[in-house]
Formats: C-alpha cells, sequence, structure tokens
C-alpha cells in the first residue's frame, strides 16, 4: 500500500495538538512493513519542538520549494506514479488522479474565534479539503457536529470518527521517588495547580490564574509557549511569586508534572479532543475543565465540569480534591476513562481506514 504523509503541520507550529497526533501517526506508519511511505515536507527551517525530538532519517522524502506562507494554501504539487493514498497534517489534497485524499478535521476553531484574514485563510484551505476528500476522520463526534453544522452538504458516509489517543509514557509515578524529582523541580514539594497548552482567549488562561488567586495556599504551574509580557504583567500582579512558567517540555517531564499537581486546570471554552485531559487522567491527576464542546464526550463521568466560567464554583471542586475519599473516587474513574484510549488504537482504525480505500 502506497502512502504520502504531508508534513507541513510541523512546519506551521511549534507545538501543540495537531503536532502531537501527526507524530504519533507517522512514526507507527513508517514501521509498519504493509505500507510504503513517502513524506511531502517544505525545504525551509524546521523548529518544531515534537519532530525535531524524533529521527525519520531512513523515509523516503520529497520536498516542495515554494515558501511555506504559500504552500499552506495550495495543494500537493509532487507527482504520483503510482496509485496512493495522499494524508495531508494540514488540510492539503492532491489532484493527481492516482491520488486518495484522506483529511483529518481537528477542529473548527477558526470559524468559531478567528476574524479576518486570518479566519479566511484557514476556513478556505478546510472547505477545499473537505470538498475533495475521499474520507474524512473527525478526532471526536462532537467535530463531526461541528463539520456537518459549517459544511452541511458533506456525505456523512465519507466521514469517520477515529479519537486520539495518549501516549503510553504518561503513568503513575511511586511517590516514594519524589525527592529524586524534586531536586530537579522543588515546586513538586508544594501545592499546585497545573495549565498546560496554548493561552488563547477560548482557552480561559485568565480564569485560571484567577482561580489560584482566590486559593491562597497553591502555586500553578504553566507548561507551553513563552510568556508574553502582558501574561507576565497579568501574571505579576494577580499571584506575585505564586506562578511558575517553564517552557516546552517532554512527555516524561510533563508525567512528572501532572503526579504531583492537585489538578490539571482545562476550563478551554472550545476543543477538537483534549489530549491533556486524558493525559492527565491516565496518570491520576484529576481534571477541572469546561463542560462544553468534547470534552464532555471525552471525559465521561471522569472530570469536574463547569457549567460556567464560575470561580466559586471551581473552588469547591479544588476543595473537594482535597478530601481523600473523594479525591480516590475521581481518580480511579478518571484511570478507567483513560483505557478507551491509545495512539496503537488510533493508528489501527486509521490503518483499516486506508485498507478500505485502497482496496
Amino acid at each position: 500500500m502506497n502512502l504520502v504523509f504531508d508534513n507541513i503541520v510541523f512546519y506551521l507550529q511549534k507545538s501543540g495538538g495537531g503536532s502531537v497526533y501527526w507524530y504519533e501517526l507517522i512514526s507507527r506508519a513508517v514501521k509498519d512493513k504493509e505500507l510504503n511511505v513517502t513524506f511531502v515536507e517544505p525545504k525551509s527551517q524546521l523548529n518544531n519542538f515534537i519532530y525535531t525530538k524524533n529521527s525519520f532519517n531512513f523515509v523516503k522524502r520529497v520536498f516542495e520549494t515554494l515558501p511555506l506562507r504559500l504552500l499552506s494554501l495550495i495543494n500537493i504539487s509532487i507527482p504520483l506514479k503510482y496509485r496512493a493514498i495522499v494524508h495531508s497534517s494540514y488540510y492539503r489534497i492532491s489532484k493527481s488522479k492516482n491520488a486518495i485524499n484522506v483529511v483529518t478535521i481537528h477542529d473548527f476553531t477558526p470559524e468559531k474565534y478567528f476574524k479576518g484574514l486570518h479566519k479566511f485563510f484557514q476556513s478556505y484551505r478546510k472547505a477545499i479539503a473537505i470538498k475533495n476528500a475521499d474520507a474524512i476522520i473527525c478526532i471526536s463526534e462532537n467535530t463531526k457536529i461541528d463539520l456537518l453544522h459549517y459544511y452541511p452538504k458533506t456525505p456523512v458516509s465519507l466521514i469517520n470518527v477515529i479519537y486520539n489517543g495518549v501516549s503510553d509514557v504518561y503513568q503513575k509515578i511511586d511517590v516514594n521517588l519524589k525527592p529524586n524529582y524534586t531536586q530537579e523541580f522543588p515546586f513538586l514539594k508544594e501545592k499546585y495547580m497545573l495549565f498546560i497548552g496554548h493561552r488563547t482567549s477560548y482557552k480561559n488562561f485568565d480564569f485560571a490564574v484567577d482561580l489560584v488567586a482566590q486559593c491562597a495556599e497553591y502555586k500553578i504551574v504553566i507548561v507551553g509557549n513563552e510568556l508574553s509580557e502582558s501574561e507576565m504583567n497579568f501574571l505579576n500582579n494577580r499571584l506575585l511569586d505564586r506562578y511558575i512558567y517553564i517552557k516546552n517540555v517532554s512527555n516524561s517531564t510533563l508525567n512528572i508534572f501532572y503526579n504531583f499537581a492537585h489538578c490539571l486546570l482545562y476550563p478551554s471554552s472550545y476543543e477538537g479532543f483534549g489530549i491533556p485531559v486524558i493525559e492527565a487522567m491516565k496518570v491520576g491527576c484529576p481534571v477541572i475543565a469546561m463542560k462544553s464542546s468534547s470534552i464532555p464526550e471525552i471525559s465521561a463521568n471522569a472530570a469536574l465540569l463547569l457549567d460556567s466560567l464560575s470561580v466559586e464554583k471551581a473552588k469547591l471542586f479544588v476543595a473537594q480534591l482535597e478530601d481523600s475519599a473523594f479525591r480516590k473516587n475521581i481518580v480511579e474513574k478518571g484511570i478507567e476513562n483513560s483505557h478507551r484510549f491509545s495512539w496503537d488504537k488510533c493508528y489501527s482504525e486509521v490503518k483499516t481506514l486506508y485498507k478500505k480505500l485502497s482496496a
């Protein structure tokens, strides 16, 4: 089976859920002896946190030489001598007569939250991909609902809901080893809540900070891209020295942070899936999140969900998690729920779709 992976997402973002998804998919496909894999990549600088940590030097590559911004807006132009499944990481398709186009839809954030040219270009590219797809993967039922809302003429028969997974790196740590970890990360000795990922408006980072500001015995540990000057000013004004910022870290390091956190704060108003929710659950870290978009779907009844951005309600959840019996119950539910998701399962279902398309 010939398979062409368009790796452009690694060149468009430094990190993020789209990069995690794509890395997990291609890292399994290149080891699959049933597949003949080719990578399509821009010939430009790469600083993606996930991709640069791993080597795929043994994989056949074809490079596109146009400027990256232009490539993100046009179709894949490489010639296909043989029939092949073409799967793009970012809403591109091949017009070759030998191409079977597969598109993964993660979310509809641009349609919901972006404005102006930024919204137009992202929506434009997505619309072309959906219209020309031979198969569409949605990473949650919620994303499928959004797809049919924004593109109601899409044939339902083309849509396949295949959930994201969670890395096997995430697992419970023996608490007796805590002194070894605190040498490198002294804040593990303290009580903290964890905030992970981007801090764009719909992620409600300000709400998380306001919550911690009203929970005087807690700090907030922020993992993600570099803080802006305005964010640092906000944190200094609201929390003084009760915040810790750490730039993007490896899965193994993040696993440590989850293990010793009081909870994961995930107050995002919109997600296509929400990988950190399942990562946290897998290691036994309770989750406080918004009851919106895909979060109820993937968390089942194993997260503490807010109907609105209420600091008072969130404070009650924080207090409930201090009760050992309550905490034990929610942790056990989370671990059980996390068993529904794995990258091996995700890849297996994607490969089954490939086989169906190539038959």
